[in-house]
Parts: structure tokens; sequence; C-alpha cells
């Protein structure tokens, strides 16, 4: 393995996908990677976030924060987000 250079913070707002990503990094032993379980917004505190069915979604990674995206989706089910700046 070669030698990494830098350091790479990652951010990821969803748990299921979270977990996925830090199963990532410890299989690719990226050990300059660094997850949080956050999402990034210009506030800190909490947003609501809509809650997906991980049996059934084909693309949970294409799941948007923005409230005016949210408003055209027919989810009805929102989980607390955690953010950070």
């Amino acid at each position: 393995m070669l030698q990494s250079q830098g350091k790479v913070t990652s951010f990821e707002a969803q748990r299921v996908v979270y977990y996925q990503l830090c199963g990532n990094i410890y299989l690719n032993r990226l050990d300059n990677v660094f997850a949080h379980h956050l999402a990034i917004g210009d506030s800190i505190g909490h947003i609501d976030g809509p809650v997906l069915d991980y049996a059934t979604e084909t693309n949970i990674g294409a799941l948007s924060l923005d409230r005016n995206i949210r408003d055209r989706e027919e989810q009805t089910k929102t989980a607390r987000l955690s953010t950070a700046t």
C-alpha cells in the first residue's frame, strides 16, 4: 500500500449510509479518512430529513436535504439530523 499524504474529512447525514461509508473506509484501510455522522449547512443545530425505506429504495445516495427539493417529493416520515458548519 502506498503511503497516503493528507487527510480526508467526510460527512454523511444518513445513518445507514454513514455506516456504509465507515465500512468502506475500514475495508480499504484508509487511515487518512475521517468520517462524521453530520449534515453540513449554514448553521449548527438540527434539521428534519426524510426517512427512507432502505429495503425498497434503489438510490439511497440521491437523498436531498434541501427543503425545496424534499417538498416536491412524496416522503412523509422525517428524522432529526445534526448539522455543523
